[in-house]
């Protein structure tokens, strides 16, 4: 009963959905001396998880010293692109756009805006389209497998047929 217990808690390791305590429980069964042969592998993971745990850095690390020079040239760079952002709005020429021309821009827009939006819509139903062939793909692997299951059954079953009939 404990190795069952044990063989899914370690199944449950390797997919990260342990607990704690979980884990607790498995360094405890693998710090024991006596351990199925199968289960080997994971005794000496366990032995190496535990002494890791105990060890120290002997020697300080070392910060290398780090220079703050860029903030200055960051500010330096933030104040030309604030220079270049206000010059570019004081200097920029004023529209040259009738207003029938600007409500023609903006109908074309709005319906550019539609046109996307349904674009989006259809892109979402490919998606349910490419979900729907991979069930299908999945489901293909499935009936094949089932295809060789029953010739291997009846290949098994011709065998006893056979020998029934011989004796």
């Amino acid at each position: 009963m404990e190795l069952r217990k044990i063989k899914i808690l370690l199944e449950k390791y390797e997919c990260c959905e342990t607990t704690l305590d979980e884990e607790r429980v498995l360094q405890a069964y693998f710090s024991k001396s006596s351990v199925p042969q199968e289960l080997e592998p994971y005794k000496q993971m366990f032995a190496y998880y535990a002494k890791a745990s105990n060890e120290a850095i002997q020697q300080p690390l070392k910060v290398p010293y780090q220079r703050h020079r860029p903030k200055f040239w960051v500010g330096i760079a933030a104040a030309v692109m604030f220079g270049a952002f206000v010059f570019n709005n004081l200097w920029q020429p004023k529209s040259q756009f009738s207003d029938e021309e600007l409500v023609v821009y903006n109908n074309v827009r709005t319906g550019f805006s539609i046109l996307t939006t349904h674009l989006n819509k259809g892109k979402r139903q490919l998606n349910v389209l490419k979900l729907f062939n991979t069930s299908i793909t999945k489901g293909k692997q499935q009936i094949s497998y089932l295809e060789t299951l029953n010739t291997t059954t009846n290949q098994i079953f011709n065998l006893k047929l056979n020998c029934f009939f011989i004796i």
